[in-house]
């Protein structure tokens, strides 16, 4: 498979050897942002489907009873009420819930601190889930304490070697790494090299090798006198030396040593050279180099592992780096190669065995990478992965939840679902802590919003067969309205409560949501049976008079109604409260505005009925009034019994 690329007076012949090449990967990654529009759907959009579909599974039935039963009646009046309140409850349940999701969403967007958000709540239903995090060494060094050492010289003082590879980056402003920054700031305990570095004035700056920081700087000092400075890695500058001057291979046996010893202490290192005038390139010795990780890493890698989630580190350098900087981190020793890796894919049962287990990979190139994701997603895991360059770009399409920090290619910031614009691990845990209390909060708005719904068809439902009467429509709009100010308050607000998330990764489940869901629906469809027996019933709403006219039997209908309204609205204000931290509502903290807006609305709510203002003209007694009040706390506390004894989700308070 063959493409072209054409720029300019520019031709080249771009040949895909298959997809585990560079060009391959890239092609890959192409094709996924082709087909980024035609994404599978999350596990949240099924749900929500499944749960859309059954309510209106659940209408068709309820509209099969009235049809059933609509010669008992004397007109289609109360037909056409039951439409409307069906009508009603529709509404209230698909924006409702679609308005929490989306409140919920941007919560956790804001909770992901130092985090930009690329694929809304796909991203964020995967940062909830995931149970392995693999993160490349190279994030979590801290760019600005980076050590160098000691230079170690070959025939040369310190102050010279460092004069040169002070040099050798004056006129690398473009390409400012820690390397140069930390160069800078050693020049300081070398007072003659730093007072001479003033002394030169750089004429022309290259990169020696394409794709590579071996670098070279001509120079010229006041006297006229030119010198060419070259720094870069080790091993790349120590092989140019020798194929520009092999008077440098003398050195061979001084150079594999010290290369060995710093490895053994998890170093890195950095060359330098210099040809002066006439003279042959010299090589003049290694600047040893060690980026700590963040001073907070250790804490973010103990938190993680507390919520359930598996770190993974990965580096491409040795064993002997692999193993300094697991233990600095608070990981585990036990690691493993990219060749370990490369047979477990080829199917080693015993090395595919410890991969579980092993908290460091070593010596991994990108098909590695690959090879140890797939393995991980085989097995069941959901993966979050981050990465740097565009070898990184498909791996982060494939991960459950790619990630990439500021500073990467543009190529990896596109195919990644979040952006850090933070350094370090921190803001990754921050994220999936976040995460997860969006996943609390949907959950919440989810199982409310379906038991109102179940309660209200079933309820209305209910009592059109047995006492022909409905809910108040009026009434029950205008709380609603109500009740969904204090909705957008209780989701919004950073006052609802400190943030909980559950202490384990977490994916949306069907049973999960029907065991919520059906305890609660009954006991509280049971709660509202009862109160319209109480008082549809015995006539409990007004006095009974000997001969009744047809508006006095209208106004008992619809005082009747408004007792029922009226209760199902304080449930549907209570029902929040019920959902949170293991059934136990009391537990979780809850800001006073919240808890006034409640209280109030309800208080509006009653007196509207009582004083008979809404809906004009129909008054509830105030024995009616009272049973409604009570009946419904009963049936809450019934509710908050049941959800105790049936769920018992693991939360944590916010880090």
């Amino acid at each position: 498979m063959h493409d072209s690329i054409t720029g300019g007076d520019a031709f080249f012949i771009v040949v895909n050897t298959g997809w585990r090449s560079s060009v391959g990967r890239l092609k890959s990654t192409k094709d996924k942002f082709a087909n980024r529009m035609h994404r599978q759907p999350s596990d949240f959009e099924i749900m929500y489907r499944v749960i859309a579909t059954t309510i209106f599974a659940c209408i068709a039935g309820s509209l099969l009873v009235v049809v059933s039963l609509v010669d008992t009646y004397p007109s289609w009046d109360d037909i056409l009420r039951l439409l409307t309140s069906i009508s009603v409850a529709v509404v209230q349940f698909q924006p409702g819930l679609s308005r929490d999701v989306l409140q919920a969403a941007a919560a956790g967007a804001q909770t992901d601190n130092g985090a930009v958000v690329q694929d809304g709540g796909i991203a964020i239903e995967g940062f909830a889930g995931i149970d392995v995090l693999c993160i490349s060494a190279s994030d979590l060094a801290d760019r600005n304490k980076t050590t160098i050492f000691e230079p170690l010289c070959v025939a040369c003082r310190p102050d010279d070697l460092m004069l040169v590879a002070g040099l050798s980056i004056l006129s690398d402003k473009d390409e400012f790494s820690r390397f140069n920054r930390a160069l800078l700031k050693a020049l300081k305990r070398y007072p003659q090299a730093k007072a001479n570095l003033d002394r030169y004035q750089s004429l022309a700056f290259r990169f020696i090798e394409l794709d590579s920081t071996l670098g070279e700087c001509l120079v010229e000092s006041a006297t006229g006198e030119r010198m060419l400075c070259i720094s870069g890695p080790s091993r790349s500058v120590w092989g140019y030396c020798v194929s520009e001057n092999p008077e440098n291979a003398d050195n061979q046996d001084w150079f594999n040593d010290t290369m060995k010893d710093l490895r053994l202490r998890g170093l890195a290192s950095w060359a330098v050279a210099r040809k002066q005038g006439n003279d042959p390139l010299r090589f003049l010795g290694l600047i040893p180099t060690f980026d700590p990780p963040m001073a907070n890493t250790r804490l973010a890698v103990r938190v993680a592992r507390e919520l359930g989630v598996a770190i993974k580190l990965l580096t491409s350098r040795d064993k002997y780096f692999g193993r300094v900087l697991s233990q600095s981190i608070g990981l585990d020793t036990d690691m493993l190669s990219g060749e370990d890796i490369y047979h477990a894919a080829k199917g080693d049962a015993e090395l595919l065995g410890r991969i579980d287990g092993s908290n460091t990979f070593v010596e991994m190139d990108p098909e590695d990478r690959d090879d140890l994701l797939g393995m991980l997603q085989k097995a069941g895991n959901r993966v979050g992965f981050t990465g740097v360059q565009q070898n990184d770009a498909p791996l982060l399409r494939k991960a459950d939840c790619g990630m990439s920090v500021d500073g990467s290619t543009e190529l990896a910031q596109e195919a990644s679902d979040v952006v850090f614009i933070r350094p370090g691990m921190v803001p990754m845990v921050r994220a999936i802590q976040g995460a997860r209390a969006f996943f609390q909060h949907l959950e919440i708005a989810m199982v409310c919003q379906t038991v109102t719904f179940l309660q209200m068809l079933l309820t209305l439902t209910w009592c059109l067969a047995k006492f022909g009467n409905l809910l108040d429509v009026r009434l029950f709009l205008f709380g609603a309205s109500v009740t969904n100010t204090y909705r957008f308050l209780q989701t919004s607000s950073k006052g609802s409560a400190k943030v909980q998330f559950f202490k384990k990764p977490v994916r949306w489940n069907a049973a999960t949501i029907l065991r919520q869901v059906l305890p609660l629906g009954v006991v509280i469809t049971l709660g509202s049976m009862l109160l319209a027996m109480v008082i549809l019933g015995p006539r409990l709403v007004t006095v009974s008079m000997p001969s009744q006219t047809a508006a006095d039997s209208q106004s008992v209908k619809r005082c009747d109604s408004q007792a029922m309204s009226l209760h199902m609205l304080i449930l549907y204000d209570l029902m929040p409260l019920l959902c949170r931290s293991e059934g136990r509502f009391w537990a979780h903290e809850q800001d006073w505005r919240i808890l006034m807006h409640i209280t109030c609305g309800q208080v509006v709510l009653t007196v509207a009925c009582i004083t008979g203002w809404m809906p004009e003209g129909f008054s509830l007694s105030m024995t009616a009034a009272v049973w409604a009040w009570v009946i419904t706390f009963v049936t809450f506390g019934a509710a908050a019994a049941a959800r105790y004894t049936t769920y018992g989700g693991e939360l944590t308070e916010e880090m």
